[in-house]
């Protein structure tokens, strides 16, 4: 999988919500395929009123629940097992923000992500996807 190093959108998302915590403060927060959930937790950091990070991968969420419990937000963050290409997988539920940091990483996977956004974010909501070219 991809959960093996923190890669740069994710560094760049968790440093912004640090340094601008009003972006999330007391927000409903959903991370899209967060590999080690580092944006997530930057949004517990941050506080969020509630954090999901998902990841596909079961193995990605163990790695998720041990970061946040080393970053001292655990008892914070909810994990779930969330495909953002597969709908049956989608909570069935909106937030106010969703993030998403160097998730599409192969071509057509935008258009997947787009109909999720719009399934998932709440009419007022933003959604901050960060994925640069490498």
């Amino acid at each position: 999988g991809v959960a093996v190093r923190v890669w740069p959108a994710a560094a760049f998302l968790a440093q912004f919500l640090v340094n601008c915590p009003s972006f999330v403060a007391g927000q409903s927060v959903i991370e899209l395929g967060s590999g080690l959930g580092v944006a997530g937790i930057g949004a517990a950091v941050a506080d969020a009123g509630e954090v999901l990070i998902t990841d596909k991968e079961a193995k990605a969420l163990e790695l998720v629940q041990h970061n946040a419990d080393v970053n001292r937000v655990g008892e914070r963050v909810q994990v779930a097992q969330v495909d953002f290409k597969n709908e049956l997988t989608w909570p069935k539920r909106q937030f106010d923000v969703i993030l998403g940091a160097d998730i599409l990483l192969f071509q057509g996977e935008g258009q997947e992500l787009v109909k999720s956004v719009d399934a998932l974010l709440s009419d007022e909501g933003r959604a901050l996807i960060a994925d640069p070219c490498e």
